[in-house]
């Protein structure tokens, strides 16, 4: 069975980019401590449809 983690990372609000590279520390940071990267969820937008921020996806295989 696999277990998700979902972390919050904020976007620059134009079009779709970051304010920074904290998306990647964020993913070498999981990848450490076994979690795999697998996507990514847009979880707020402004009104014009430009992404605020999304979660970044991670799963790790755990044995029952």
């Amino acid at each position: 069975m696999y277990e998700y983690e979902y972390v919050e990372v904020e976007t620059a609000g134009i079009v779709f980019g970051f304010n920074s590279d904290e998306y990647r520390g964020v993913i070498e940071e999981y990848a450490k401590e076994g979690w795999r990267y697998v996507g990514f969820m847009p979880t707020h937008q402004r009104s014009n449809g430009v992404i605020r921020s999304v979660d970044l996806i991670f799963e790790k295989y755990r044995q029952e």
